[in-house]
Order: structure tokens, then sequence, then C-alpha cells
């Protein structure tokens, strides 16, 4: 996962935040996180998805 953080206008209320999480939105640990964090945000959008490169060994048995 990564978190980037950027201010607009120099302000902490107006902070926004990009993550990038590893994971597909129906796996239940990231549907979990992303259901958390949109108790404490105002906002979110979700910017799309992508497939995993091919050098990313592919686990069925993740849980």
């Amino acid at each position: 996962m990564m978190l980037e953080s950027y201010q607009l206008g120099g302000s902490f209320l107006t902070t926004q935040f990009y993550a990038d999480a590893g994971g597909h939105l129906g796996d239940r640990p990231l549907n979990l996180a992303f259901g958390e964090l949109a108790f404490y945000i105002s906002y979110g959008r979700f910017l799309g998805a992508q497939p995993a490169g091919s050098f990313r060994a592919i686990d069925d048995n993740y849980s």
C-alpha cells in the first residue's frame, strides 16, 4: 500500500490523500479498510484499476 498526501493552500483541512492499494475491491480486507476510511473522510473517489504485472505471482489461496 502506498499513501501520499497533498496539502492545498497550506491547510490541513484541505489535505488530499492518494492511496494505491494492491488487491481487488471485492477482497474482504481491502473492502473493510476502505469502509473504515469512509468513516473519516468527507469525500472519496475511486480512480480506477489495472491488472497486476505478469511478474507478480498470483496466489489463489490468499484470503
